[in-house]
């Protein structure tokens, strides 16, 4: 059987995540300063635990327990998307109950911790005509600023944000280029989070705006910063290690998403086996197939397959299961931007925007 806690009794879990401190948004959701869901096998001497958290989802436990297993497979079900990190490694063998018709695979990720502030200067390193705002509730508020809802939307999962979290972003004219926000605070740690806006990579403004997110943290004394991002992803890599982070440890995570950040974090071979892997999904699954067709259209994209990238989202089109916000995420989505120049990209955002999106998609 399975039971899900109340949040007054996400404690009950403490002791069975332990193994998975370096996952920050974990004690965030138990803190309840971000939202979250949390299951056992038993309410009152819990043995194992599923949490659903803001930074994806975590297993944790004694792995041998059927009825939870075969519960829990049930209840994953009818989410589309799986970011499952584990501990510990007992759980692996499992995965082919719960898993089923996820199309799922293990990927690495790392994990670094801030050890010495190498940017102090970022005050002056910034560039003329750029700014750096921390985010606040009359920042948020504002109306002129290209790419806000990206901010907000970064927060939604945030119980009170302004009482608990934190970020900055830096502005040029009235684009936020870069933003790096509080993904969970729990004690006296924090993780963080980077976005930087495709045409400004590459300059070393994201490295500035984490710069200026580490200070806050160090003068309020916060004792550990997290940073996450995938193994692939070196660009991330590169930014962590400028401003002062170390790695700290690697681990691995099953995923039936994209498994890059940037068009180069894999070779175009790669690209289009991630292609070849969900296109597959896409032919044998009955649900959330609209997104594993989605997921390969973008590997088309970027591996330089236009074609076969248009003809894949004029099949979910087609299909009348389009994913929820479809039309603003082709005109948002760094995997499409090669698409935009095609002949045949106006009349798919046509479509996109005449849609309606069928409830059920992600």
């Amino acid at each position: 059987m399975i039971y899900e806690l109340a949040s007054a009794e996400y404690h009950r879990v403490r002791a069975l995540v332990a193994g998975l401190a370096y996952h920050l948004s974990i004690q965030a959701v138990i803190d309840g300063t971000v939202s979250g869901r949390i299951w056992v096998d038993d309410v009152l001497t819990p043995q194992a635990t599923f949490v659903l958290a803001p930074e994806g989802q975590y297993l944790a436990g004694a792995s041998g327990n059927l009825a939870f297993n075969q519960a829990l497979a049930e209840l994953l079900l009818p989410m589309p998307g799986v970011s499952l990190t584990y501990y510990p490694d007992t759980w692996e063998p499992v995965f082919a109950v719960l898993l089923t018709c996820k199309f799922a695979r293990k990927y690495p990720r790392r994990y670094y911790t801030f050890q010495r502030f190498l940017l102090p200067d970022w005050r002056d390193q910034t560039p003329s005509g750029y700014e750096m705002v921390q985010v606040d509730p009359q920042f948020l508020a504002r109306q002129d600023l290209v790419n806000l809802d990206d901010v907000r939307e970064r927060i939604t999962a945030w119980t009170d944000f302004a009482r608990d979290g934190f970020g900055f972003c830096l502005i040029h004219g009235n684009t936020i280029v870069s933003h790096c926000i509080a993904d969970c605070v729990s004690g006296g740690a924090c993780e963080l989070g980077l976005a930087t806006h495709s045409d400004y990579r590459r300059r070393g403004l994201g490295a500035l705006t984490v710069a200026a997110a580490v200070e806050y943290c160090l003068d309020r004394h916060v004792s550990t910063i997290g940073w996450h991002c995938m193994a692939n992803n070196h660009g991330s890599q590169r930014v962590a290690e400028k401003v002062g982070f170390g790695l700290a440890g690697d681990y691995p995570q099953y995923a039936n998403h994209e498994v890059a950040e940037n068009p180069d974090d894999l070779a175009p071979a790669e690209w289009q086996a991630h292609a070849a892997f969900f296109e597959h999904a896409f032919g044998i699954l009955s649900e959330h197939g609209a997104m594993m067709a989605w997921r390969a259209a973008q590997a088309r994209a970027v591996a330089g397959e236009h074609a076969q990238a248009l003809t894949l989202l004029h099949r979910v089109a087609d299909s009348g299961a389009m994913p929820p916000g479809w039309g603003a995420w082709l005109q948002e989505s760094w995997e499409f931007q090669g698409l935009r120049t095609e002949p045949g990209w106006p009349a798919l955002l046509a479509r996109a925007q005449a849609a309606r999106p069928t409830e059920g998609e992600a």
